[in-house]
């Protein structure tokens, strides 16, 4: 018996972006985001530096891209733990929770707010796709609810805002009780999520 591929076979130029994105990821967990540079990528990937130009505008680019990727599949490691809420209120709690107290501790997320990194400022979000994100992290909650769906970009960006502030701006400790009762309280209200479910 004969078994065919049946899913679409990645493009040469999606082959060559993933290749130049492992080098870039793979650049940045041996010297850190600050000095990354289009030659060292070009050199970790063992591409001529004008064909990374070719697929990528600038180290910006690239890097925005490397770090989609990244959180990407954080985004799927928030979406286990979230998983076991039953709560659709719970499931952003739990996974808020969890982004706070482990972004920092991804080498390769922890290099955005890296003393001397500047992508924040350089690219900041703008190359991000929320929805993308949430789709990924919160895949339950918003099929459950399809009025969520609707809204999951805005859902997604204010949720993920809201993390990144708490990871850059940590700022007096709580116990998990008491952040579970702030973002309850103060967060939750920002994602209009349905009355049932607060």
């Amino acid at each position: 018996m004969e078994h065919y591929y049946q899913g679409d076979y990645p493009t040469s130029e999606e082959i060559m972006r993933n290749r130049l994105i492992d080098g870039c990821l793979d650049a940045i967990r041996d010297t850190g985001m600050a000095k990354i540079s289009i030659r060292r990528i070009a050199e970790k990937t063992g591409i001529a530096r004008p064909t990374v130009y070719k697929h990528f505008r600038n180290k910006n680019d690239i890097l925005a891209a490397a770090l989609q990727r990244e959180g990407l599949s954080f985004g799927l490691q928030v979406a286990d733990v979230a998983r076991h809420e039953t709560d659709i209120a719970e499931k952003f709690i739990t996974g808020f929770i969890y982004v706070v107290d482990n972004f920092a501790k991804n080498p390769i997320l922890a290099q955005i707010f890296a003393p001397g990194s500047t992508f924040l400022q350089d690219v900041g979000m703008k190359d991000f796709t929320f929805a993308e994100f949430g789709q990924i992290a919160f895949a339950e909650a918003f099929e459950a609810n399809p009025t969520l769906m609707e809204q999951s970009e805005e859902i997604s960006e204010h949720w993920i805002r809201s993390a990144l502030s708490f990871i850059a701006m940590p700022g007096t400790p709580r116990h998990e009780a008491d952040f579970r009762g702030y973002i309850k309280r103060r967060l939750l209200p920002g994602l209009c999520l349905p009355d049932s479910t607060q």
